[in-house]
């Protein structure tokens, strides 16, 4: 008896029940390709700023080009720190000259 109404059933709404799941089948399988699509679009991102990360890491420096790059940096400093306390500088030497001074060594070690 309870066969005999299942059948029926089947037989009236089946073609619509099967219809009805194809199209939750397609519209769940379209958004899951867009968002295994993002996903692999941020993975080649965060590939792409490892890679930039680990070659900017295995660069090396010498200890002659960094000590080169410290005096230099030390030269811009003491350049700009001339020229912020410009006003109540009191030296043997002026305060232009000596800023000159600075921009020539600065010169001098980019030369190099």
């Amino acid at each position: 008896m309870i066969m005999n109404k299942i059948k029926k059933f089947l037989n009236e709404y089946g073609i619509l029940i099967t219809i009805l799941i194809l199209f939750v089948v397609l519209i769940d399988t379209c958004g899951l390709k867009t968002s295994i699509y993002k996903t692999n679009k941020r993975l080649d991102e965060y590939n792409s700023s490892i890679k930039t990360i680990d070659s900017t890491i295995n660069t090396k420096i010498s200890t002659v080009d960094l000590k080169k790059y410290l005096t230099r940096f030390g030269y811009e400093i003491s350049k700009n720190i001339l020229y912020d306390n410009n006003a109540i500088v009191r030296q043997i030497t002026r305060p232009d000259d000596r800023m000159k001074w600075y921009d020539d060594e600065i010169k001098k070690l980019d030369s190099k």
